[in-house]
């Protein structure tokens, strides 16, 4: 039960508890939760991977380190 509100960066009020975007609803069910499974940890890792094939990462390209003067 939220117990606490804060003011967002839109000015107006919001109360912890909430959960974060994206929310996927996932139903976790007693007989995978006895097998060990865990649904929401796999679905959340299922989008993660589904997003990064949508959205690789840019390669970082490492200047070379500067020689002498001023390290700055």
């Amino acid at each position: 039960m939220p117990t606490f509100r804060f003011l967002t960066k839109e000015g107006g009020w919001a109360v912890e508890n909430e959960g974060v975007a994206p929310d996927i609803e996932v139903i976790d069910a007693p007989d995978a939760l006895a097998r060990g499974e865990d649904p929401a940890l796999e679905r959340g890792v299922k989008y993660l991977l589904d997003q990064l094939a949508k959205n690789p990462p840019k390669k970082v390209t490492v200047p070379p380190v500067p020689t002498g003067g001023n390290p700055r």
